[in-house]
């Protein structure tokens, strides 16, 4: 009975950890608007920069004890997100302002990280 209880205990433990939860990521960017690129460059590349921000937010805030997010780590998550939006972007001052909303699932992520 106790063999029982132990491996149901240990199936339970390990399919909690193996679930795949929705992960969502916030970010923002700003750049300053100039004659150097057309306007729909620059709101690509900000949004681009914002999702970047977003995912390394939140691993230095799921992993405090990562203290620089390498590049490579963010690349392999950008790449496995499912959904990028923007959810406001503004010009103010010459200062284009993206804020961004992307989704993906735990799972997608797991591989990427050390």
């Amino acid at each position: 009975m106790k063999k029982i209880i132990v491996v149901f205990i240990t199936l339970l433990l390990s399919s909690t950890n193996a679930q795949n939860i929705p992960v969502s990521l916030h970010g923002q960017y700003s750049l300053e608007v100039d004659n150097t690129y057309s306007l729909p460059t620059l709101k690509i590349e900000c949004k681009r920069l914002a999702t970047r921000i977003a995912i390394k937010a939140y691993l230095m805030i799921m992993n405090p004890e990562m203290m620089e997010v390498e590049e490579d780590i963010i690349s392999c998550i950008y790449d496995e997100l499912l959904n990028v939006e923007v959810v406001e972007q503004t010009i103010e001052n010459n200062v284009l302002l993206t804020r961004v909303i992307a989704s993906t699932y735990s799972n997608l992520m797991n591989p990427c990280l050390p």
